[in-house]
Order: C-alpha cells, then sequence, then structure tokens
C-alpha cells in the first residue's frame, strides 16, 4: 500500500475547497454563525503547562476573484497551569480558523481547521525550535536588502500533521531580509517543512520552492532569487461607454501559492491601471467591483503569459452586463424552503465557481456573466447527491431554480451505563467519518440523532456507532446493521493499554506520544484524537477503548523512529500490556539522484521515504537532481519520487539508509530504480555475524563453536520438514547452541505442532530488513559461525557435518 502523500499544501492554501471560491454577492454570508468558544490547554515536549504563552486566533476568507484575507480575531495569555479561553466571538465572515500558540524558546504550536471542527479542548504543544535562513539575491547574486519573507510551515504533532502561517502576530514567520540580504525564520518546528512567499520592491514575487513546501527545518543555507518584476499595463473596458471605470480593483493570480500575494491595483479616471511585482508565467487578472443591484457590472478574466522583467501593454479587461441565478433549496418531504443550505455554481465551459450560503428564504443569489452553469446544493441534515442539474443566465435577467434536497438518512439511539440508566452529554461518533460527520452529544435522557451516509467504496462496509466516556474509563463500540432501527449503546468497561516507550538502549523518551486508529474489517479511523503522552519514566496509559474491535496503536518521539503494534478484539475492561517499545534513532542521511529514463537529472521531484519503523521524511532535488533525506533510522527504507507534469513522473526504488549515493529513474509509467538492481541479500559467509540481540537472542558462550541458526517460516512445507530433520540430525545436542528464527506471521498452534526444542525468536515485522541484514536469500537458511563468530557456513541445506560443533 501506497502511504498518504505528504500534504505540500499549507493552512491558507487547504482553505480551497474543490476550486470553489464564495459567492460574489454582497451578503457573502447570508446565514451567518458564531465563532465557537476556544479553550485548552499549552504544553511543552514533556507535556508539562506552558505559562505565559500568547495564543493567537487567525481567520482567513477570501476576496473574490484575489488572495486570501486573513485576520486576527484574538490574543489572549495561558495562565498558571497553561489554560486559555476565548469567548464566544461575534459571527465572522471567515471560513477556517487557525489557533496558534507562541513561548519564547519554544518552536510555534498550532490547530487549525473549520469553525465546526473546534474540539472542545485544544491541546498546543511546543515543541523543539529549529530555524531557516539563508540570502535572498538578486539575478546577478547580489544581496537584497528590506525583502519580506512569510513561512508557511507544516509538521507531525501527536500523530497529527499541523499547520501555521506567518502573519504580523506571529512574528517569529514573517521577516525582513538584513543589509546583506540575509534573514532567519526562528521558532520552526523541528522535523517541520515549509514554503516561503518572498517580495521585494521592483522584484518579482516568489514562491520558495515554487511546488510546495519542501524547505526542512534547520536548513539555514538558502539563496533565494528574486527576477526583475513583469508588469502588466492596461485598460477596463465595458459593453456601456456612460459607465465610470474609476476605482475597480484589478487582481492577479498566478499558480502554485500565488494566491498569499497581495498583486493588487487601481484604475484612474480613464480605466488604466499598471500592476508590477508579477513572476514569469501565466497569470490571470480580473477587475473586482462591489456586487449588488446598483451595480450590474461584472468582470472577465484576461490570462496573460509574461516572461522575467517584461513589461506587457494594452491588456484590456471587459466589464459585461451580468444576470442573476436565484438557487431556492426546499426539502422533497415537506417543499418548505431549507435556510444555510451551501450552493456551488460551476461555468460548463470550466473556470472558476462559486459557492453561497441559502438565507432565511432557502435562496442563495449569485450574480454571473451569461452562460450555461451547473449548480448543485447541499445542507447537512439532509441526503447527499451526486446529481447536478444546469440553468443558462442571460444579460440583465434573472433566472429562477429549485434544488430539492432529500432527508438523510437518519441515525437515532440512546446510550446507557451498566445498569441501563441514560448518560447525558455523551459524544456519540459513527466511523468511518466523512467531512461533515461530526461526533453528536447525546440530551437529558441519553438519546442522540446524527445524518449518516453509508461510505460508497464499491465494496460492502460495517459502520461502527462509538460512545465513550474518558472520564469513567467506559465505552462502547456497535455495528450498525439495520439503519433505520434505534441503536443501543451501553457502556462497558473500557480497555486499557499500559507500556513504556523508550530508546535504543531502555532510556525513557519523554516526549514521545501513542496515537490511537481503530479498525473493523476494511477500514480504519482516528479514533476522536485519543493518544498518550509519555511521562518521566517513559511510562503511557491509554483509556477508554472500546472493547471487541481491532487497533493499531504507534509510538513517536521527535528524533525517533516509530512503532507500531496490533491490538485484536480485547475483551472488556482487561488491561492490556504493550509490548516492549523501542524507538530506533532517526539521525541518518540517504542521498541520491532523480533521473529520467535518458539519464538526464530532474530537479524540483519531491522525494519521499517509507519503512516500517522510519518516520516520514521528504525532500526536493535541486537543479542537478540531487537530494538528501534527513532523520531517518538505519536500514532499508523505499524511496519514491514524484515530478510534476503533466504528463507526472514518478519512481521508486531501494536503499539502505547512510549507504553509496541512490539514484531514482522517474517515467510516466514510474520506473523501480536505476539499472542497478534493488538489494538482494547475499550470504554472509567470511563475515562476523550479526548481533543476535537484534533477533531477541542470547548464544552461551563457548571456547569451541559458534551457534547454529536457521531461518524458516514454518507455514512452508520445505521449512517445516527442515525442522523435522533438525530433530533428528542433532538429538542431544547442545541446545543453547541452536537458534530458530520464524520470519513472517505463523499461527501459535502450527509452532507448537513442530515442537521446537530450542530458543525461537519470532519476527513478524520488518522481515524483510532482516533478510538483508542476515543475508537470507531463501528458506529454510542456515548460518554457522566459528567461536570468534565468523560465519563459516550459509546457505539453504544444513552444515555438511553437524556432529563436528
Amino acid at each position: 500500500m501506497t502511504p498518504t502523500r505528504f500534504c505540500t499544501i499549507m493552512f491558507a492554501a487547504a482553505l480551497i475547497v474543490a476550486g470553489v471560491s464564495p459567492s460574489n454577492t454582497a451578503a457573502n454570508a447570508a446565514v451567518e454563525k458564531a465563532a465557537p468558544a476556544l479553550q485548552g490547554q499549552v504544553v511543552d515536549e514533556q507535556g508539562q503547562p506552558v505559562p505565559q504563552a500568547t495564543i493567537v486566533v487567525l481567520g482567513a476568507r477570501i476576496q473574490v476573484g484575489a488572495s486570501w484575507q486573513i485576520d486576527k480575531i484574538a490574543q489572549v495569555t495561558t495562565d498558571a497551569q497553561g489554560r486559555f479561553q476565548i469567548e464566544a466571538s461575534p459571527a465572522l465572515n471567515t471560513d477556517r480558523l487557525l489557533v496558534a500558540a507562541r513561548h519564547q524558546g519554544h518552536a510555534i504550536g498550532s490547530w487549525n481547521g473549520a469553525r465546526h471542527e473546534v474540539p472542545e479542548s485544544l491541546t498546543l504543544r511546543l515543541g523543539t525550535p529549529e530555524r531557516i535562513g539563508g540570502t535572498v539575491v538578486d539575478e546577478a547574486g547580489k544581496p537584497i536588502a528590506g525583502a519580506s519573507l512569510r513561512a508557511l510551515v507544516s509538521w507531525q504533532a501527536d500523530g497529527q500533521t499541523s499547520h501555521v502561517l506567518g502573519h504580523e502576530a506571529i512574528p517569529e514567520l514573517l521577516v525582513k531580509s538584513d543589509e546583506q540580504g540575509r534573514f532567519t525564520l526562528t521558532a520552526v518546528p523541528r522535523g517541520g517543512m515549509a514554503a516561503l512567499i518572498v517580495s521585494a520592491p521592483g522584484r518579482a514575487g516568489t514562491n520558495w520552492p515554487a511546488d510546495g513546501p519542501t524547505i526542512a527545518a534547520g536548513t539555514t543555507n538558502l539563496s533565494i532569487p528574486l527576477p526583475p518584476e513583469a508588469t502588466v499595463r492596461g485598460i477596463v473596458r465595458c459593453e456601456d461607454a456612460s459607465q465610470s471605470l474609476k476605482g475597480p480593483t484589478i487582481a492577479a493570480v498566478g499558480g502554485g501559492l500565488s494566491f498569499l500575494n497581495d498583486w493588487q491595483a487601481t484604475t484612474d479616471a480613464q480605466g488604466r491601471f499598471s500592476l508590477g511585482g508579477l513572476p514569469a508565467g501565466a497569470v490571470r487578472l480580473v477587475a473586482i467591483l462591489p456586487q449588488n443591484a446598483d451595480n450590474p457590472w461584472m468582470s472577465e478574466e484576461a490570462s496573460v503569459t509574461l516572461a522575467t522583467g517584461q513589461t506587457l501593454d494594452d491588456v484590456a479587461i471587459q466589464l459585461r452586463r451580468a444576470g442573476t441565478l436565484e438557487v431556492t433549496a426546499i426539502s422533497q418531504a415537506e417543499q418548505k424552503p431549507v435556510a444555510g443550505a451551501q450552493v456551488l455554481v460551476h461555468p460548463l465551459g470550466g473556470g472558476r465557481s462559486w459557492q453561497e450560503q441559502t438565507d432565511k428564504d432557502g435562496v442563495a443569489r449569485f450574480q454571473l456573466l451569461p452562460g450555461n452553469y451547473m449548480y448543485f446544493a447541499a445542507h447537512p441534515d439532509y441526503a447527499t447527491v451526486r446529481r447536478r442539474d444546469t440553468a443558462q443566465v442571460s444579460a440583465g435577467q434573472k433566472q429562477q431554480v429549485q434544488w430539492a434536497l432529500a432527508a438523510a438518512t437518519m441515525l437515532q439511539g440512546v446510550v446507557t451505563d451498566r445498569d441501563g440508566k441514560p448518560v447525558a452529554g455523551m459524544q456519540v461518533l459513527v466511523l468511518p467519518g466523512f467531512g461533515d460527520h461530526q461526533p453528536v452529544t447525546t440530551d437529558e435522557a441519553g438519546r442522540f440523532k446524527t445524518r449518516w451516509t453509508p461510505p460508497d467504496w464499491g465494496q460492502e462496509v460495517t459502520s461502527l456507532a462509538v460512545a465513550i466516556d474518558r472520564k469513567g474509563n467506559q465505552a462502547v463500540a456497535i455495528d450498525v446493521d439495520d439503519p433505520s432501527k434505534p441503536l443501543a449503546l451501553k457502556l462497558e468497561p473500557a480497555c486499557t493499554v499500559t507500556g513504556r516507550v523508550t530508546d535504543e538502549q531502555g532510556q525513557p523518551l519523554v516526549g514521545a506520544s501513542v496515537t490511537v486508529l481503530i479498525h473493523r474489517g476494511n477500514w480504519g479511523s482516528d479514533l476522536a484524537n485519543l493518544q498518550a503522552h509519555i511521562d518521566a519514566d517513559g511510562q503511557f496509559r491509554l483509556t477508554a477503548l472500546p472493547a471487541q474491535v481491532d487497533y493499531t496503536l504507534t509510538a513517536t518521539a521527535p528524533g525517533y523512529g516509530q512503532h507500531r503494534w496490533r491490538i485484536e478484539a480485547a475483551t472488556a475492561g482487561e488491561p492490556i500490556t504493550a509490548p516492549q517499545v523501542k524507538l530506533p534513532k532517526a539521525d541518518q542521511e540517504l542521498t541520491g539522484t532523480v533521473v529520467d529514463t535518458a539519464g538526464k537529472p530532474v530537479a524540483r521531484a519531491v522525494v519521499y521515504v517509507y519503512g516500517d519503523t522510519q518516520p516520514q521524511q521528504q525532500a526536493q532535488s535541486d537543479a542537478q537532481g540531487k537530494f538528501t533525506l534527513r532523520g531517518l533510522c538505519a536500514g532499508y527504507v523505499e524511496v519514491t519520487a514524484q515530478a510534476g507534469g503533466p504528463p507526472q513522473l514518478w519512481g521508486q526504488n531501494y536503499a539502505k539508509v547512510g549507504g553509496v549515493p541512490m539514484k531514482i529513474v522517474v517515467s510516466a509509467q514510474g520506473s523501480s530504480s536505476e539499472p542497478a538492481e534493488e538489494p538482494q541479500p547475499q550470504p554472509l559467509t567470511g563475515q562476523m555475524l550479526p548481533d543476535l540481540a537484534g533477533l531477541g537472542l542470547t548464544a552461551k558462550a563457548s571456547a569451541t563453536h559458534g551457534p547454529l541458526i536457521v531461518f524458516i517460516d514454518a507455514r512452508q512445507r520445505p521449512c517445516r520438514h527442515a525442522i523435522q530433520a533438525l530433530h533428528t540430525q542433532r538429538a542431544g545436542a547442545d541446545d543453547a547452541q541452536i537458534m530458530v528464527v520464524q520470519l513472517g506471521a505463523a499461527d501459535d498452534a502450527l509452532l507448537a505442532r513442530l515442537d521446537i526444542k530450542w530458543p525461537l525468536a519470532r519476527i513478524s515485522e520488518n522481515v524483510d530488513q532482516v533478510r538483508l541484514t542476515w543475508g537470507v536469500p531463501a528458506l529454510p537458511w542456515y548460518i554457522l559461525a566459528d567461536s570468534t563468530g565468523k560465519v563459516t557456513h550459509a546457505g539453504t541445506a544444513p552444515p555438511v557435518a553437524p556432529d563436528q560443533r
């Protein structure tokens, strides 16, 4: 399974939903919602409260046809226990919120999401700070003083991806270059990745790197060139010659993260404008006018392609008389208006989409250029449909249409305690979850009701209704078999998982965390952000896990690898002790080059690395196709490279961390490696035996001979025959010097039938890495060492004279 690609779009970029822009009507939020109250706690890497931390709340909304408008909503300071609370604000014209925590000597911590996604309580973790720095230069390599740099940073925190955006209220990520063109961004979280938006007077606004946030935290030798600005000069024309053209704002939007740039100009009395600071490439221009009943004019988009430093004259932006499209959302069953429905309109010929919310009369109004449009409506309390209807908009005319919303499937039921008494205030979640499926809370009678859309994955999916009482350590998870029948969620004692997370030397990793993924059949889902942090001794405790379902737990720590293990169908109330969790140090590097099928270097390819114990890391190839992946664990990893298109190029390879530089060949079909083959296990004959502790085995000291190690997979018949023959051949032999290693997940009963008398190691994870380390190309495989630990025999047959050991 290919792991999820690392997110290359940050907080502001994530605000765009399927390319949808908000409506251009005056009432941009016909049915506004109050911003939720925000409360939570700021902690450090050890989970200790951070008093006097600054909490900044930003809200984001789009300006019509232009860049995102990001405003500070609130700012408070944490108390002595690191806690904060921001009371509910008045209605805000904003779609997304960013809550950032700042404190001297710490990295930034943050949460971002839609207003309705704000949890009851936020935990913002402040980690170890790192820097990103370098120099801004011109095309001749001379420093540029006074350049403005704004960072968008992404990092992994507590198993989740966090984002933060440079803003006046977060000055650590918003800086200017000095007289030598140098700049330093501080408080970047360790392990984070960043993109920079860079601008300077007379220079083209630049996104660096252009393809996304691939600057690793700790990089301090950047050289960012700002080429000369391109300029567009032109005029706004209107179908009505008497129309006043003074005052419209001309906005430009390019590719990448350019929507965060503020490329705007104002027209003069004759409608002329001059817009500078533009980069080379394709740019769209649009005139922004007030949209209301007294102004029936709208701007067409003008597309231009610019060269570096070019001044393009006589660009015309045309204003045309608009028409009105009114979409009324009604309930299909009651034929009544539905307020608060989201209506999306999209031109059939392609282009920018518009989104609006219906008012109290169920109406969403759009002022649009003449043409044919596709539209649909959705509401959280109604069923999601995939159909699209069409409407024709004519200049100066009003077109009225309806959209019928069908009743959604509603799951309802009651939550009770073990004595059958209703439980009020209990959150109920239906999994797997989808965008608008948020937890619901039971009323005084323990009742709940929630909209439910079964997954449409082309295969049968069993949904789960889950209720968790963390305070009482109770929980329940039941299958949704018949959605037409009320669900009875009876809380029972929850499972508790305890364990200890250490480094490879057994020292506690205080900054580690353990996250939980719940499984049911063919899906897995985060369980309400359930996670545990590690105390000073490395101990963790996870409570409130529903019984009779499966879980995957993942332990991570900054600067270390990860460890996953599975828990299957635990009994209610059962205490579970986790296996020993030792995280390997992630202090290694992997270097290489990305080339195409002709052997030419591929620049700006994004390179990802994956491995069972590896932290997820990525890098970007430079102009020579070279890349360096930092913060990896020792061992072998799978490496994937992707380069932009069209067509998109990709390729994969398998490499040893810290080994010789690798090469990845990318193509439209994908390639597995350079001409050299993937690393294959090589017999260890003549080499020193690897450390047996890596297999969990210990050999008895002997002055005359070393151990005989037999690698098998009991699921294979030749391996079972090998064990039977070994029993016969080695009867009465020194059992402590014979060891068996089972590779892969074998059934307990099967191994029991083999009646293995010797020390047995069972390896179910990282099997490929073990085979590479021990040079096991086939099974069964015998390795014999002498008294010094040197391998004297390695092969599919046992040693010729094992009785002489």
